[in-house]
């Protein structure tokens, strides 16, 4: 900053200051707050550094799809007019008309004779100057009625970009600049005409400016030289870097410029890969601008947002992210974890893979880079993007409006649209999401995405070509984007450009037990004393709060604090604000007396310990003391009020404890005879004595037997006996002792005097088991314990036992034949069976229901009812098997059984003989066709009945006469084979039919004699 800009600083200061008292004291924040610092306006400088165009050389149609674009937005219909220069020292100027704000007014004009020429002519050589580092007047000056917002847009064929133009009333007089490490490649020992600077330019918006130049790195005409260089309204002065052989990454950012009146600056590069390191066989690559912000007008804090990738994006390398800093020891953190200091003009970089807040104790400057498309190409590169600059507006310049555009050209003898894929960037807080509308919509909440240790998130949109205006009820971040093959455009959507001085209000202290006293100061001759101080009440927890009263533009105000509750930390923020808007926040922490019994913390009733102890023994009571706050705190001491014979303490002291930490501290007792004590106990600390724990102890002798509790396994295959005497009086147990066993063997585990287990195993799991115990504790007490464990004692009578074979006699088709098997329990206790008894088929045979649960008393024998029902005749034995299941034991009874098919003769209402044979059943009624057809002597056939039923069977001839009745009568369900004699019936074709009482059948067949 030089000093005529310091000095003009004060001068406007002072003259304030008189203005204030002549006022009466009218506020000076309320005449800057009556200025507006933003993007919009009514006045643009601006010009194009060189791109490199493919075409212009060529012959081809590429050399006219080149083309300067000027975007104008504004927010109600206004006219206004841009005055340009061309190279050949030409004026022009064209009048534009707005009169639907929600159209773009787009201006383009062919490039070579409105673009500065630099020292490679596009490829074509590097030998001129041309106007690199030549004072050259060049320019676009756009004026309005009412407030517009300027894009400016350099299209060429496959390299592009855009940038937002900051209006005259915002330029400042100190610069940084960020651009791109210099492109430059090796051509068999010379450089190539391919090789493409890192730049910068210089415009002059006033006559006479005065300008430095502290290039970072060489420049292609000067090197390191400081550059000294007077500038006249409309003057431009490229800057370009120096690459050589052994330098071909040369880069300007950081590179200084100072003047005496405003200008604007604008930079990037010629034509960039990004990363271009390391370097690629034959990489896309891309025009970079932006134009740059004056220093006051960076902030401390910025968000990273990784941009969508194009949907046909190179998986190669990354997106890569710069910070720039304007001052020494600026310390820089990322997700509020420092990764670094920088010095003046130096910048970090990093790789553009996630959100991240970027925050500093100092103004930085803060880019991002879109990566190269294609890093392999030959030529025919049509991946989606390119390399691309965009500043990072700081959260400070954040801002409630934006009217943006996402640019489009044209290319191509079919002047096809360049950019197919269209995106704008919200950034918003957690609490101001629902409320960001776009184009009046609001965004759905599920495209937001948070930024770690921000309340801000972030959103992705996929929008048009056109405009767009942005809103929201709180301050919000806008970067538009766009990709086309081996193309891009990226540029900040807008911000506030609110001047900032970098000397806040000097915030003092010191603290005591449970209060402190501070002094807020902003007396150093160049500030502008304190105008407002407040203490949010929302920031206030558990404190009282006190400013003195003040005048605005004091130069020291005091302040105090007192913990309302001194149990618990207090905490409390000041921020102070100086006259020029510049503030200090500060938060204060008072620490309370933050030591207590674990989880009481700030009870209202003390902690109590009431209890009944033995007598004649020590116990030991563990106090968990817990620093539940967020300070160290020490105790000194622990003390007991009465301080009898009967307390003594188990703890070392002095001792600290840090923040949620917890110690122990061992209270001991004891007492001879029978007696309540009453004690408590309190902590010594820094800043006084603190009860946190009482005792209300009484000490009796044993009265109780012993404790028994028996744990069964499921299969009561073994028992497990506890003997406890462990309740707080008791003495303790003495001995367990088998008094006798039957079928089980018992085991005695001693953990005396505690308690004792015993463990009893089962012998034979089929027999019953018996066993005796006694328990005996220190005092004499005793507890028997007599007890039976089931066996599975059942058995059956009359099944021999070396084949469990319970056998039915034959059964005919149809009949439902029950047998009763006999089951006895030879044990000492009723055994029932219910879902443990079944039949594993279970279809043939079955246990009716109604006999379940089925009890066996001890000693006695039941019957139980199993029906075999079969539904076909088979040669084969059909079987089944009965099982019963107890104690994780089965017993199983196999059940066998033979069908029989039913037969019967009978003779025909006719008396002609019919043989019946039923050997199956069946679902469904019907009819079977005659076998054999034609027959002489005999036919026979098939039919089944799904129920019983009365059936007829009957014969007609050819021409419906009835001719005989086979059979009428009552059949059980099933199927059936009937044979009759035909001896009768002459040669012919006949009918024969079947009649239920639901349905009727009717076949044919045929007698030939």
């Amino acid at each position: 900053m030089s000093k005529k800009y310091l000095a003009n600083r004060m001068k406007i200061k002072f003259i304030l200051l008189i203005i204030t008292i002549v006022a009466l004291y009218v506020p000076l924040q309320a005449q800057s707050d009556s200025l507006i610092f933003d993007t919009k306006g009514t006045d643009f400088w601006l010009v194009f550094p060189p791109n490199f165009h493919n075409g212009k050389y060529s012959g081809s149609q590429m050399y006219y799809d080149d083309s300067l674009y000027i975007f104008i937005t504004s927010d109600r219909p206004t006219t206004g007019v841009i005055e340009y220069m061309s190279l050949k020292g030409r004026t022009y100027s064209k009048n534009f008309s707005i009169t639907d704000p929600t159209k773009i007014y787009t201006f383009s004009i062919f490039y070579p004779d409105f673009e500065l020429l630099g020292y490679n002519d596009s490829g074509y050589n590097l030998d001129y100057q041309n106007n690199s580092e030549v004072i050259t007047k060049l320019y676009f000056h756009i004026l309005a009625d009412n407030e517009i917002t300027v894009y400016a847009h350099n299209q060429a064929v496959t390299t592009s970009d855009a940038c937002l133009v900051f209006p005259t009333d915002i330029l400042g007089k100190d610069y940084f600049i960020m651009s791109y490490n210099s492109d430059g490649k090796s051509d068999f020992g010379y450089l190539s005409t391919s090789s493409t600077p890192s730049q910068f330019v210089i415009l002059a918006t006033e006559d006479n400016t005065n300008v430095i130049i502290k290039p970072k790195q060489p420049t292609r005409f000067n090197g390191l030289k400081i550059q000294n260089i007077v500038l006249n309204t409309g003057d431009a002065y490229l800057v370009q870097a120096d690459i050589t052989e052994t330098s071909l990454r040369t880069d300007l950012t950081g590179s200084e410029v100072h003047s005496d009146k405003p200008v604007a600056v604008f930079a990037g590069h010629q034509r960039s890969t990004v990363p271009n390191s390391p370097p690629a066989s034959n990489p896309s690559r891309d025009y970079l601008l932006e134009q740059m912000p004056p220093i006051e007008t960076w902030g401390q804090n910025a968000l990273l947002i990784p941009y969508q990738q194009p949907s046909n994006a190179t998986t190669l390398r990354n997106d890569i992210y710069r910070i720039l800093a304007a001052n020494n020891n600026t310390e820089i953190f990322i997700n509020d974890v420092s990764v670094g200091k920088l010095n003046k003009d130096e910048f970090y970089e990093g790789q553009l893979t996630s959100p991240a807040h970027v925050r500093s104790n100092a103004p930085i400057l803060v880019a991002q880079f879109k990566k190269t498309s294609d890093f392999t190409s030959s030529g025919g590169n049509n991946n989606y993007g390119d390399p691309f600059e965009m500043l990072i507006p700081p959260v400070e310049q954040f801002m409630t409006n934006y009217r943006v555009i996402n640019t489009q050209a044209h290319e191509g003898i079919f002047s096809e649209a360049v950019y197919v894929e269209q995106f704008i960037i919200i950034v918003a807080t957690d609490s101001s999401m629902a409320s960001v509308l776009l184009d009046g919509n609001p965004i759905q909440l599920s495209f937001f995405k948070p930024i770690p240790t921000t309340k801000y998130f972030y959103a992705n949109v996929r929008v048009s070509d056109g405009v767009h205006s942005i809103s929201c009820n709180d301050k919000i971040g806008v970067y538009v984007y766009g990709y086309g093959p081996a193309n891009s455009y990226g540029y900040v959507g807008g911000m506030s450009m609110k001047p900032y001085d970098y000397s806040p209000p000097q915030i003092v202290f010191a603290d005591s037990c449970y209060s402190l006293r501070g002094t807020i100061s902003d007396t150093l001759v160049s500030d502008s004393k304190i105008n407002t101080i407040i203490s949010a009440p929302e920031s206030q927890v558990n404190v009282n709060v006190i400013i003195e009263q003040f005048n605005p533009y004091a130069r020291q105000v005091k302040f105090s604090a007192k913990l309302n509750n001194f149990y618990e930390d207090g905490e409390f923020e000041i921020i102070a604000t100086d006259s020029m808007g510049l503030s200090s926040t500060k938060k204060f922490e008072i620490p309370g007396f933050t030591l207590s019994v674990q989880n009481f913390r700030n009870g209202t009733k003390l902690p109590d310990h009431s209890k009944i102890y033995r007598i004649g023994k020590e116990f030991c009571y563990p106090v968990v003391i817990e620093n539940y706050g967020k300070h160290n705190q020490n105790i000194n001491d622990l003390i007991l009020k009465n301080n009898t014979s009967n307390f003594r303490i188990v703890y070392n002291t002095p001792k600290t404890l840090n923040p949620g930490q917890i110690d122990t501290a061992f209270v001991c007792f004891n007492s001879p005879v029978d007696t309540n004590i009453i004690d408590t106990l309190s902590i010594v600390g820094d800043c006084g004595i603190r009860k946190i724990q009482s005792f209300n102890l009484t000490f009796r002798g044993d009265t109780n037997k012993p404790a028994v509790k028996a744990i069964v396994d499921p299969c009561n295959k073994t028992t497990n006996l506890v003997f406890t005497d462990s309740t707080i009086i008791d003495f303790g147990m003495a001995s367990v002792d088998i008094i006798d066993t039957v079928n089980c063997l018992v085991t005695i585990e001693k953990f005396l005097p505690k308690y004792e287990t015993v463990k009893i195993e089962v012998l034979d799991r089929y027999k019953d088991a018996i066993y005796h115990l006694s328990a005996t504790d220190s005092a004499g007490f005793v507890t028997d314990v007599i007890d039976t464990i089931q066996g599975f004692t059942i058995a059956f009578p009359e099944i021999n036992a070396g084949t469990n074979l319970f056998d039915y006699d034959s059964t005919m088709i149809g009949i439902i034949n029950c047998k009763m098997l006999k089951v006895s329990n030879t044990g000492l206790l009723p055994i029932t069976f219910d879902k443990n008894m079944y039949l594993t088929g279970n279809i043939i045979f079955s246990l009716p229901s109604i006999q379940l649960p089925f009890t066996i008393n001890p000693g006695d024998i039941q019957l139980l009812n199993i029906c075999f029902s079969p539904v076909h005749s088979a040669p084969e034995i059909q079987f089944d098997t009965l099982v019963l299941e107890f104690n994780c034991l089965a017993i199983k009874i196999n059940i066998l059984g033979l069908a029989e098919p039913f037969i019967t003769d009978s003779k025909s209402k006719c008396n002609i003989p019919v043989v019946f044979t039923m050997d199956d059943l069946t679902s469904e009624s019907y009819l079977g066709q005659s076998f054999p057809n034609p027959a002489s002597d005999y036919s026979s056939f098939m039919f089944g009945l799904a129920e019983n039923n009365y059936i007829s069977l009957k014969i007609y001839d050819i021409y419906g006469a009835f001719r005989q009745t086979i059979f009428s009568g009552t059949l059980n369900r099933g199927n059936y084979k009937i044979q009759i004699n035909t001896v009768e019936l002459e040669q012919g074709v006949y009918f024969y039919t079947l009649t239920t009482e639901n349905n009727n059948f009717t076949k044919t067949m045929v007698i030939r004699k």
